[in-house]
């Protein structure tokens, strides 16, 4: 399973965020990109040097045993 890289800077604001809420940050993070994915609210990528570009990959081939 894919499981992306936080931006380092990201972590202890998110962490704060959580603990105000008194959840864990993962659930924290999860529902964010429910909402945002949900409301269409993310960036645009208007170019392929911008950073959301920098995090998206194409979905892996199956591994062969």
């Amino acid at each position: 399973m894919y499981s992306p890289k936080i931006s380092e800077d990201l972590v202890p604001q998110l962490y704060r965020r959580a603990k105000d809420r008194k959840i864990p940050m993962t659930r924290l993070v999860d529902g964010m990109i429910r909402t945002a994915l949900a409301t269409n609210n993310l960036p645009e990528n208007k170019s392929n040097e911008t950073p959301l570009s920098f995090y998206i990959r194409e979905s892996e081939p199956p591994r062969v045993a």
